[in-house]
């Protein structure tokens, strides 16, 4: 029995209301907060303007995976990686 149908029940569930940011005071330590927090506002105007996010027509974007590998010092993650990242579950 998987559990994933479950947490995402109980997430849901128990969410509560939204929470009101207007008084938050971000700092230079929550800049990936803010810059996703703009993307997402950014969009969501794009599709209220009847752009479709250019993800929602791509789903080759989604099969990426997490990988282990140890790479020599001099080789960049993205290289070493590619052929574990990219290959089909």
């Amino acid at each position: 029995m998987e559990s994933v149908p479950i947490e995402d029940t109980a997430m849901m569930e128990s969410m509560g209301p939204i929470y009101d940011r207007s008084q938050e005071h971000l700092g230079s330590s929550d800049v990936a907060v803010i810059a996703t927090r703009r993307r997402l506002i950014k969009l969501a105007q794009d599709l209220q303007q009847g752009v479709e996010p250019f993800p929602a027509a791509h789903p080759d974007l989604y099969r990426v995976r997490s990988a282990v590998k140890i790479l020599p010092r001099d080789t960049s993650f993205l290289e070493g990686a590619r052929e574990l990242l990219l290959s089909r579950l």
